[in-house]
């Protein structure tokens, strides 16, 4: 028997949810955090570049996003942040301070340096003026991916699928810092984990969106409405469509999402001629308003964690 389950999760948190990405995906988390600061109360970034880096550039993602920081310029990029603020097109800065950061940069990444990372830390230690909301870590041995203890290549790597096990649970120590105290992580159901059709809620040719995303239900949340939405970006070369579900299944969110009620979205980006990586839009490829709240792929993203997506299982 095939049962479809729509979970109106947000009205009991009132819409509020935390959002987590590698490399472009952090990008991507960044941008929408800024967007959607008044609801979305926590991001944990690995990789990160800051808020509008790109000035709606190709050769600038390539240059001052990744490896050379003195192409950055942290002042012109708040200013853009608050003119965008006072224009109502992201939310009031004043609700970035209310929220809480979480940012990891491995010692060898080479693709997106520490010198990048650190701007991004810069920008956020602007608008949130209480050291403890803000959680760095750069001390760990690790390449350019997305860290676990347990799963993926050697920490040092920074190849595909860009997952790398630096013995560290990285997820916990994120969702904890992010969500608060958690309790102890158990198995993941492999079955919980299923996709969905995003062009429920975008024009996804438009967006560089995927026909299908990702959603990890927790048993307990198939039959209950009191379940917290984690939205988590892959990186660039990272989809389902380059390397399978390695990262919706080796996250080790799934894990911490099945024992403490989080439905955890994975939105999926696709390849297309101006975007052959597939990454997220920081730069502009899906046009000039990527950064704000009416860009497509914040639109659609927000949307799947204001509504979550048709669930589509067999009992």
């Amino acid at each position: 028997m095939v049962a479809l389950f729509l979970l109106f999760v947000s009205e009991v948190y009132g819409f509020n949810y935390t959002v987590s990405g590698f490399g472009s995906g952090a990008n991507f988390a960044h941008q929408l955090h800024i967007a959607h600061s008044g609801t979305v109360i926590g991001a944990g970034l690995v990789a990160p570049s800051p808020y509008y880096c790109a000035m709606g550039s190709m050769a600038r993602a390539a240059t001052a996003c990744r490896v050379n920081s003195y192409l950055l310029n942290l002042e012109s990029m708040i200013l853009y942040t608050i003119n965008a603020a006072t224009a109502s097109s992201i939310d009031n800065v004043k609700d970035i301070s209310n929220d809480r950061v979480f940012i990891l940069s491995g010692l060898y990444d080479k693709t997106v340096p520490q010198s990048t990372v650190s701007v991004t830390l810069q920008y956020y230690q602007n608008f949130i003026t209480n050291s403890y909301k803000i959680d760095s870590v750069f001390n760990l041995f690790a390449g350019h991916g997305w860290v676990t203890d347990n799963a993926g290549g050697p920490c040092w790597a920074s190849t595909a699928p860009f997952i790398i096990n630096c013995g560290y649970d990285m997820a916990s120590y994120m969702l904890t810092f992010l969500i608060g105290n958690l309790n102890p992580k158990t198995l993941q159901i492999p079955t919980n984990l299923m996709s969905f059709d995003q062009s429920d809620y975008v024009d996804i040719w438009q967006a560089g969106l995927s026909t299908r995303g990702f959603v990890y239900l927790p048993q307990y949340c198939v039959t209950n409405n009191d379940c917290f939405i984690h939205m988590a970006f892959h990186g660039c070369r990272q989809n389902y469509d380059m390397v399978g579900d390695v990262f919706v299944r080796e996250s080790g969110l799934n894990e911490w999402a099945e024992s403490n009620k989080i439905i955890v979205i994975y939105p999926q980006t696709v390849a297309t001629s101006g975007n052959l990586d597939g990454c997220w839009d920081y730069w502009g490829y899906t046009g000039a308003n990527y950064t704000y709240q009416s860009g497509l792929q914040i639109y659609a993203v927000n949307q799947m964690a204001i509504k979550p997506p048709h669930v589509l299982w067999s009992n």
